[in-house]
């Protein structure tokens, strides 16, 4: 079991199968999110397809990031909107952003765009919480979450997209908590990302926390 962060790979790679994906980011003066990667990734229970983005708060600030994800036509008409959002990023933080189709919608889209807002964000609590995860003999992983803080904070929201070759083959995401929808101070919870194939190589994951309270800065 190896305590990490954020594990990141870089991947230099975009999806092809779309056109290229127009970004309208609004966001405030001190806000910037970096796009890293984005894929195009079915689901294990073979309904769903989701437009993974993997990006960067590159801003001076903690931020929440929404999202709407929508899939055109060939004639440039919106077949159907989705929506996603990524709370209280830490500045310089790395995170997965995503929008989930039903494979017949993501197959008759002839392009998916997303546009994002983005507002700063006083809840973080990113640097409370630990990140254990534990490869099992199966492939599977398990990730368990501690919150090493004084402090509750909301469930931990974990991330992952996992890759064969060099391409995503899966995506994942779970939540994690001790009681309800909380992860409570010196507690740890424990989770398996279910959609995990039995033959991949590499992985990234994040994770997010925000705290149960606004965190009061005095100036």
């Amino acid at each position: 079991m190896n305590k990490i962060t954020t594990l990141i790979v870089t991947m230099a790679f975009l999806v092809g199968l779309f056109t290229p994906v127009q970004v309208s980011a609004n966001v405030s003066s001190q806000s910037d999110i970096g796009i890293k990667a984005e894929y195009l990734i079915k689901d294990s229970d073979g309904l769903h397809t989701r437009y993974v983005v993997l990006a960067t708060n590159n801003s001076g600030s903690d931020v929440t990031v929404n999202a709407s994800f929508h899939a055109f036509d060939a004639n440039g008409s919106v077949i159907k909107t989705v929506y996603d959002n990524a709370e209280s990023i830490k500045k310089g933080q790395d995170f997965i952003i995503y929008g989930q189709f039903r494979n017949e919608i993501a197959s008759a889209a002839s392009a998916i765009k997303y546009d994002f807002s983005v507002a700063d964000d006083n809840c973080c609590n990113y640097d409370a919480i630990g990140l254990d995860i534990a490869q099992e003999e199966d492939n599977s992983l398990t990730v368990t979450g501690t919150n090493y803080s004084k402090a509750d904070v909301n469930a931990v929201n974990v991330r992952g997209i996992f890759y064969k070759d060099g391409t995503p083959v899966a995506f994942d995401t779970t939540n994690i908590a001790d009681t309800s929808y909380t992860l409570r101070s010196g507690n740890s919870g424990t989770q398996e990302l279910c959609q995990v194939p039995t033959d991949y190589d590499n992985y990234v994951i994040t994770y997010s926390a925000s705290s149960v309270t606004p965190n009061v800065v005095y100036n």
